[in-house]
C-alpha cells in the first residue's frame, strides 16, 4: 500500500522569522538561490523523545518577475509510521480518514494548523508505494536477494546493495525521478533512524518480535511530480494527483505489479526457478520453440548464461568488450521473446509467492487489529 508521500499546500508568503501558532520559531535554518528560498523544519528535540511519529516540514518561496512570490509548505510523512508507528503494518483505503485526524493531530503539535480539507487536497510531489511479503522459513532472504539481482534493470539505471548490520541486504534501482527497491525488512528495522530513544526501543522490540521471519519488502518511489503524473497516465489514473487520489489500494497494486513484471519479463521459471542442466534446457526448448539446432543452441546458451552470471544486465555488461549493440539487441530480443513461453520451467516458492501476494494485495500486519489481511504468526 502506500508508504512515504510528500503533500504540497499554498502559504502566505514564508519568511525565517516566522513563529508557529504557539509563539515559537517556525524554521530551524533554510537556504537561498536564484528565484528560491528554502526553510526547514525537522522534529524537535521533545518530539523526537516521545514515541509518536512526526512529519518533516519545509518552506519553499519561489520568485519570479510573471508571478511575484508563491509560497508553500512540504509536508513529508510515511503514512503507515504515523499511524501505527511502524511501517510493517500496512494501511488500508478505510484508513484514510483515521489519517488525516492524525497529521492534522500531529502538525498542530508542531504548531501548523491546516485544516482536512486542505490536507485532502494537497498536491503530491511524492509518493511511495510498497508491499510486505512474507516469504516463508524455506526462502532466506540472503538467496532471494542473490536471484533478485538478476533483475532486468535498463542500462543507465544505478544499481546498489545495502548491508544491515545483523547480515540483512538491500538492492535498491534508481534513475533521475523514480526507483524501486527490495530488501530485508525485518533486518531494517534494526537500523538507527536518530528519531529519539522510545522510537527505537519501539522498533527494536517490533524487530525482536519478527526475528526469524523472512519478510521481503517491494518499494516503487515516485520522486518527481512529473513521473507520477506519466505513471498515472499511463495506467488511466488521471494527473496531477491529490493526497486523497494516490491513497488507494488499487492504484497501489497496479503500479506495483507493472513494475515487477516489467523487471522480472514474466522469465518466471526460466531464470528464476531451480538448477537445471543444459540438457534439460534444450528439451524445453525444443519442445516449446522448434528451431534449427544452432538456434536452439544459441538459446540454451543464452538462458545458461543468463542464470549463472547475475541476469541478462550481467551478461551485457561481460560480452560489451566484444559484441555490438546490434548483437546484442539480437541476443536481447530472441532471448525475451522465447523464454516466458517455455512450458515446464517452474519457478521457486518464493518468486511464486512474490507474485501471488502482489496479484491478492491482502494487507500484511503483526497485530490483530482488523480480521483481515496477512497477519504474522507468532513463532516459538
Amino acid at each position: 500500500m502506500i508508504d512515504t508521500v510528500i503533500l504540497a499546500v499554498s502559504q502566505g508568503n514564508l519568511t525565517a522569522r516566522d513563529v508557529d501558532t504557539k509563539g515559537r520559531p517556525m524554521w530551524d535554518g533554510g537556504t537561498r538561490g536564484k528565484g528560491y528560498e528554502t526553510f526547514y523544519r525537522d522534529p524537535s528535540k521533545e518530539e523526537r523523545g516521545s514515541e509518536h511519529y512526526f512529519p518533516q516540514i519545509t518552506g519553499v518561496n519561489n520568485m519570479s518577475k510573471k508571478h511575484g512570490v508563491t509560497s508553500r509548505i512540504k509536508i513529508q510523512f510515511s503514512v503507515p509510521k504515523l499511524l501505527y508507528g511502524n511501517n510493517v503494518d500496512e494501511v488500508v483505503d478505510a484508513d484514510f480518514d483515521v489519517v488525516l485526524s492524525v497529521l492534522q493531530s500531529r502538525l498542530s503539535m508542531m504548531g501548523i494548523d491546516l485544516t482536512a480539507k486542505e490536507i485532502r487536497n494537497a498536491k503530491i510531489m511524492r509518493v511511495d508505494y510498497s508491499k510486505n511479503v512474507l516469504l516463508g522459513k524455506r526462502a532466506p532472504i540472503t538467496g532471494v536477494m542473490k536471484e533478485l539481482e538478476k533483475l532486468m534493470v535498463r542500462r543507465g539505471v544505478d544499481v546498489s546493495y545495502t548491508h544491515y548490520r545483523n547480515g540483512g541486504q538491500g538492492l535498491k534501482a534508481t534513475a533521475s525521478q523514480h526507483s524501486f527497491t527490495f530488501y530485508d525488512k525485518v533486518a531494517e528495522l534494526s537500523k538507527k533512524t536518530g528519531r529519539g530513544k522510545k522510537w527505537q526501543q519501539a522498533q527494536t522490540r517490533l524487530a525482536a518480535r519478527l526475528r526469524g521471519q523472512n519478510i521481503l519488502r517491494f518499494e516503487v518511489q515516485l520522486t518527481a511530480r512529473v513521473k507520477l503524473n506519466a505513471v498515472f497516465a499511463r495506467h488511466g489514473f488521471g494527473m496531477n494527483p491529490a493526497f486523497s487520489d494516490v491513497f488507494s489500494s488499487q492504484k497501489s497494486q497496479t503500479i506495483l505489479r507493472d513494475y515487477w513484471d516489467a523487471a522480472t519479463l514474466n522469465w518466471r521459471g526460466v531464470i528464476f526457478g531451480p538448477k537445471r542442466s543444459a540438457k534439460h534446457v534444450l528439451y524445453k526448448v525444443l519442445a516449446t520453440h522448434p528451431a534449427k539446432a544452432a538456434e536452439a543452441i544459441e538459446l540454451v546458451g543464452l538462458i545458461m548464461l543468463a542464470r549463472n552470471c547475475g541476469g541478462m544486465r550481467e551478461l551485457r555488461i561481460v560480452l560489451d568488450a566484444f559484441v555490438n549493440a546490434r548483437t546484442w539487441s539480437r541476443f536481447a530480443r530472441k532471448f525475451n521473446t522465447t523464454a516466458p513461453r517455455l512450458r515446464g520451467m517452474r519457478a521457486d516458492e518464493w518468486f511464486k509467492k512474490m507474485t501471488a501476494s502482489l496479484k491478492s494485495y491482502q494487507p500484511f500486519y503483526v497485530t490483530s487489529r482488523r480480521g483481515y489481511g496477512v497477519k504474522l504468526k507468532k513463532t516459538q
